[in-house]
């Protein structure tokens, strides 16, 4: 049998592929089993941790969640800001969350060792609507596709450690599974080329993504330059 190893292009807000379509999986872990909102606490000192640029640099804390139970539950994660321009422009950055194993069996986040966790850019009022939008959009994208990120909606208590007296926000989220599953859910390996032609990328796929961005009115991504782009 020969293995298609065209590019396809694969997420909303940037996900490509280059993986055989017949060795998909079905398998998710826990946490992206369900759509119902999860309920999460989570403080750390913002400032600090917006200034950190190494991104092998994390910060230790507790996150806190409510279980399948009912009941409030907690592991021990590590965490960083992410990327540049809401970095540098929002007052919320977005977080990339790391766990252990360990720390998280038999727990609702077992599976995951990576965890993208997507905020609002600022406090208004408005801000939630925004990133509603933002999750819808990746849930329509399931429907066109399998080539995308599995998501969860999360119900955020933020707590800002960097003041004298800790400061409490109450906001919406996601949080977005890591690269390395979604190669593992369709056998396949992620690409890192700084420039791809777009002739290497899978016709169909492609074409799907390019209509679903245009649709969604998504600008800010480049196949080529792999900006806002995963390649597998």
């Amino acid at each position: 049998m020969t293995i298609n190893k065209e590019l396809l292009l694969l997420s909303v807000v940037g996900f490509l592929l280059s993986t055989p379509v017949f060795s998909q999986k079905s398998d998710l872990t826990t946490l992206f089993q369900s759509t119902s909102p999860v309920e999460v606490q989570l403080g750390f000192l913002m400032k600090d941790v917006k200034k950190i640029t190494d991104e092998t640099i994390y910060t230790g804390t507790i996150l806190s969640y409510k279980n399948d139970q009912g009941t409030w539950d907690s592991l021990i994660v590590d965490l960083r800001a992410r990327g540049n321009f809401r970095r540098n422009n929002c007052f919320f950055p977005p977080i990339r969350l790391k766990m252990k194993k360990r720390d998280t069996a038999e727990t609702l986040f077992s599976g995951n060792k990576n965890l993208k966790l997507v905020l609002p850019c600022q406090t208004a009022k408005t801000a939630d609507d925004l990133i509603l939008k933002e999750y819808i959009a990746y849930k329509l994208y399931e429907i066109v596709t399998p080539y995308v990120f599995n998501t969860r909606m999360v119900n955020l208590t933020l707590i800002d450690q960097s003041g004298r007296q800790p400061k409490s926000y109450e906001i919406k989220g996601f949080f977005m599974e890591d690269d390395g599953l979604v190669a593992k859910r369709f056998d396949a390996k992620m690409v890192k080329d700084v420039q791809l032609h777009p002739m290497r990328m899978q016709d169909t796929t492609s074409t799907i993504h390019d209509f679903f961005a245009f649709m969604i009115s998504n600008t800010d991504w480049s196949s080529t330059g792999q900006h806002n782009i995963k390649v597998m």
